[in-house]
């Protein structure tokens, strides 16, 4: 199902071995939800006696990756049971975004891949009327934005 929002499929996938030159992602299936990693640069205070005007002074200090917050439907498949696998041994895996050209509803739009582990992987509180989800955290390093790929 597509929506207004987002025309196309928005996809998350994961990679078991991101060393590699080209690695091979697998699809996380029915996801509900995808955060980005939204990196945020640190402040530090420089203020000393010589601070003109007697104002603090920043400079920007260590870059911090952020976390990406991904939702799905659990369903069972083997790549949604092979990241508690890969979580239990705290796995570096390499993780891709996908995100669809809003203006003409193709996956030409742009990809986020970076690094990351998991620091969460778990399903949600199991009530009557909710279905079951799969939750991961993922701790993100380095993350790198390009254009999408055209697809032929």
């Amino acid at each position: 199902m597509t929506s207004a929002r987002f025309p196309g499929a928005v996809s998350v996938e994961y990679s078991l071995d991101p060393t590699i030159v080209t690695p091979v992602y697998t699809k996380i299936s029915e996801v509900t939800s995808s955060g980005y990693p939204e990196a945020t640069n640190e402040r530090s205070d420089v203020t000393n006696f010589d601070s003109p005007n007697l104002q603090q002074e920043f400079i920007v200090g260590f870059t911090n990756n952020g976390d990406l917050v991904i939702e799905a439907n659990w369903t069972g498949a083997a790549e949604q049971e092979a990241l508690f696998t890969e979580f239990d041994k705290r796995t570096m895996l390499g993780w891709r975004i996908t995100v669809p050209n809003l203006k003409t509803g193709d996956t030409s739009g742009f990809v986020t891949e970076f690094t990351g582990q998991l620091a969460r992987c778990t399903h949600n509180a199991i009530t009557p009327r909710d279905p079951v989800k799969l939750l991961l955290t993922v701790v993100c390093n380095s993350p790198s934005r390009s254009a999408a790929a055209p697809v032929p």
